[in-house]
């Protein structure tokens, strides 16, 4: 058992918990610093009058962009499943999105799609297929969604070379 806790701890050396504001832990990163962000069922503020709450905006992608890694080539894969693990594994810095609130996932592909110099999507089939990469549980909020009918939205993002 002793054993089987040592390779644990070994797997998950790498991730780390922040119990706080992850803006301002966004904000507070080195630059280059991260592979992979996860926005995983966060807060749709559904009225248009508090969309200026969303976690998705402007500043929030160039300070994910900033702390993401960056692409080091250009080289075009033609199949999706390379593609998708190339963004997961290799060098470029992916943002994945997870929401069941369909007003709020197209707000996130449109602030990103403004940000195309920044970031570019992977495909969404790909995303579906990959899920259990960067999704592999079902948290408490995506099963109440689904308790009440709601549909789970996946998206990820990969940064681009500038």
């Amino acid at each position: 058992q002793r054993q089987q806790q040592q390779q644990q701890q070994q797997i998950y050396s790498n991730i780390r918990i922040f119990a706080g504001d992850g803006m301002k832990l966004l904000k507070s990163l080195p630059s280059n610093s991260l592979a992979r962000v996860l926005i995983t069922f966060p807060d749709p503020w559904a009225y248009p009058k508090y969309q200026q709450f969303r976690i998705i905006q402007h500043n929030t992608i160039q300070d994910l962009y900033r702390v993401l890694r960056k692409q080091q080539n250009n080289n075009k894969h033609d199949k999706e499943d390379a593609d998708h693990d190339k963004s997961v594994h290799g060098t470029a810095g992916v943002v994945c999105l997870a929401t069941d609130h369909p007003v709020f996932y197209q707000w996130c592909i449109e602030a990103f799609e403004r940000e195309s110099q920044l970031f570019r999507p992977i495909q969404s089939k790909t995303v579906k297929h990959h899920r259990h990469l960067w999704l592999p549980v079902i948290s408490k909020y995506e099963q109440k969604g689904w308790d009440e009918g709601r549909q789970t939205l996946l998206m990820t993002w990969e940064t681009t070379k500038m």
